[in-house]
C-alpha cells in the first residue's frame, strides 16, 4: 500500500518575464507589466508530496526532519532573490512557472539524495543531468509551486 506525505514551504522572490530571443516591443506586449524592467515579486508557495511504503523499522515513509532541510537547501538558494540576477540558472532561462517548477524540482532532487551541485550540470535551456548515478528512496509524487492565491503550476511523477 503506498502513502503519501506532503510538506509546505514558502519564500519570496523577484523576477523579471523577458526573454532575450524577442524584441523589447515583442517582450512587452506579451508579457505586459511583467517585463518591468525593476522586475516586480511573489510570495511563492511550494509543496513537495512523497509517495512511497512505510518503512517497517521506522515506521515513516520518510523522515519529515530531512525532508525539512533538503527543502530548506533549496529555499536557500531562491528565497529572498531577484530571480534573473542572483540564480545562475535563470540569467538564461526566462523564469515561468514551469521553469520555475524545473528547477525547483532538480534541485530537491539534489538536496534529497546528498549531492553537490558539481555533480549535476544543465544541459541545454530547462534540462538538467545528474552525472552519478542516485537512489532516491520515496517516489516524489508531486512537485507544486503556487505563485498567486489563485495559480500555481505541479509537476506529478
Amino acid at each position: 500500500m503506498a502513502f503519501t506525505m506532503e510538506r509546505r514551504e514558502t519564500f519570496s522572490s523577484a523576477h523579471r518575464l523577458h526573454s532575450a530571443a524577442m524584441s523589447d516591443e515583442d517582450n512587452a506586449k506579451i508579457y505586459g507589466k511583467c517585463n518591468n524592467a525593476n522586475g516586480h515579486g511573489h510570495n511563492y508557495v511550494w509543496r513537495v508530496v512523497l509517495k512511497g511504503d512505510i518503512d517497517s523499522k521506522t515506521g515513516m515513509l520518510y523522515d519529515l526532519g530531512a525532508l525539512k532541510r533538503e527543502m530548506a537547501d533549496v529555499l536557500e538558494m531562491v528565497d529572498h532573490k531577484h530571480l534573473d540576477k542572483d540564480v545562475d540558472y535563470f540569467r538564461t532561462v526566462t523564469e515561468s512557472m514551469g521553469q520555475m517548477l524545473t528547477y525547483v524540482f532538480y534541485m530537491f532532487i539534489l538536496a534529497s539524495i546528498h549531492m553537490d551541485q558539481q555533480k549535476a550540470s544543465v544541459v541545454g535551456k530547462g534540462a538538467f543531468h545528474i552525472r552519478e548515478p542516485c537512489e532516491i528512496p520515496v517516489r516524489i509524487y508531486q512537485n507544486q509551486i503556487g505563485k498567486t492565491s489563485t495559480s500555481k503550476g505541479v509537476y506529478s511523477a
